[in-house]
């Protein structure tokens, strides 16, 4: 489950849930038991919960609602992330969860957003066309592969299939014995 989710995004979770683990397990799509075993495992992931659970006691029961984006720090966030999640939820301290919120509900983030995966593609085609340039035979294959696959440099498998036997069947209508 680490490799699923962030801490910040699971501090969020259990916040949105007010520490209740039924409802974290829930929202994460897991059993209590994949939970328990989690928390056992990752002591940072317990603290949190802990902090979260303290938090909702001090407050009455009440947690503040989810730190609000604006364009400006969500643009600031994005320039230089290579369009990764991840980069702009820790630059803004919110989960990816409330990233991809926030993209989808404004169009200019959604503009912003990719023009930064255009710039990503933009820097790693410069890379391949720099090991083009130097010769590396993986830049090469990769180049032919995809963009001359319309010239015929496209990997294919062919499967000959021969054509199936014919099978023939004559059936006969006799009857012993009766005479027409």
């Amino acid at each position: 489950m680490e490799d699923r989710i962030s801490l910040t995004e699971f501090r969020e979770i259990c916040e949105e849930c007010q520490g209740v683990l039924k409802e974290v397990a829930k929202r994460l799509g897991v059993s209590r038991y994949t939970m328990y075993n989690y928390l056992a495992k990752n002591e940072q992931a317990k603290k949190i919960l802990e902090e979260v659970r303290q938090r909702i006691l001090e407050t009455n029961g009440k947690l503040p609602k989810r730190k609000k984006i604006t364009l400006e720090q969500f643009e600031t966030a994005c320039r230089g992330s290579w369009a990764i999640m991840e980069n702009i939820a820790s630059r803004l301290g919110v989960a990816r969860s409330t990233v991809h919120e926030f993209i989808k509900q404004n169009k200019k983030a959604e503009e912003i957003f990719k023009q930064e995966e255009e710039r990503a593609l933009d820097m790693a085609e410069s890379k391949l066309f720099k090991a083009l340039l130097e010769g590396e035979s993986w830049a090469i294959k990769f180049y032919l592969r995809t963009k001359g696959a319309k010239r015929g440099f496209a990997e294919k498998v062919e499967t000959y299939i021969p054509e199936p036997p014919q099978i023939i069947l004559e059936i006969k209508n006799e009857v012993k014995g009766k005479e027409e």
